[in-house]
């Protein structure tokens, strides 16, 4: 029969300090989660009012188009998983709808990201 010998070696203080940091849980006020928290809840701050407004102008499209599209960057770090699909899922289309606004605020509807038969918008106080 063999003996199997484990050796063992006695860290520092601050060695087990070094190798436990990484993964301690400092609770609802951890830092690194809070700056995580403000990063995936970035975007325009005022696109809860907008739809209030009216139009949209296009460098506000611009400004939500740079916004989810950083957003679904800053997903694709994160693991797999039900709830990281669908937010990535909702800042791609979001930056597609903005995109396909702005097309159509630059081209107009003919040229470009033309209407579905039901959709109406308006450029420049024109429904179209």
């Amino acid at each position: 029969m063999s003996e199997r010998l484990n050796l063992t070696i006695n860290p520092t203080e601050q060695e087990w300090e070094a190798m436990e940091t990484p993964f301690r849980r400092q609770g609802a006020k951890d830092p690194l989660i809070s700056e995580l928290r403000e990063v995936l809840y970035a975007g325009p701050a005022w696109i809860g009012k907008a739809r209030d407004g009216g139009g949209i102008a296009a460098d506000r499209l611009q400004e939500i188009i740079d916004a989810a599209e950083a957003k679904a960057d800053t997903l694709d770090h994160l693991p797999e998983g039900e709830h990281r699909n669908k937010a990535h899922a909702a800042a791609t289309e979001a930056a597609d709808a903005a995109k396909k606004l702005l097309a159509e605020l630059n081209f107009g509807p003919g040229e470009r990201g033309a209407h579905q038969a039901d959709e109406h918008h308006q450029h420049n106080g024109v429904t179209v």
